[in-house]
């Protein structure tokens, strides 16, 4: 922190420590897709993420050439969905949109 005039907190810009619970809340969103709901892992979980046998698979493929990157980016977003409502299905999803 500098003692520069241009470089002062606003006092009403408090920093608030989180509790844990809170922490893991932000972690998950809940987005819309469509008519579906999908629960998504914003971050946290990186161990879960390389443990998961598609998202490792897509990863090897690809670093030796035998597999894209839009491979590797479909394993990685099925890894951050965590569940999503009956009305969402795998086969008509973009990821663009």
């Amino acid at each position: 922190m500098s003692n520069k005039e241009g470089d002062k907190l606003n006092p009403n810009d408090e920093r608030r420590p989180i509790n844990l619970d809170e922490l893991r809340r932000r972690a998950i969103c809940k987005k819309r897709y469509g008519r579906a709901t999908l629960t998504i892992r914003r971050w946290g979980g990186l161990g879960g993420l390389l443990a998961d046998d598609k998202l490792g698979q897509a990863l090897t493929a690809f670093r030796a050439g035998e597999g894209s990157a839009e491979e590797v980016a479909w394993a990685f977003v099925r890894a951050r969905v965590e569940s999503h409502s009956p009305t969402f299905r795998w086969k008509d999803a973009s990821l663009d949109g």
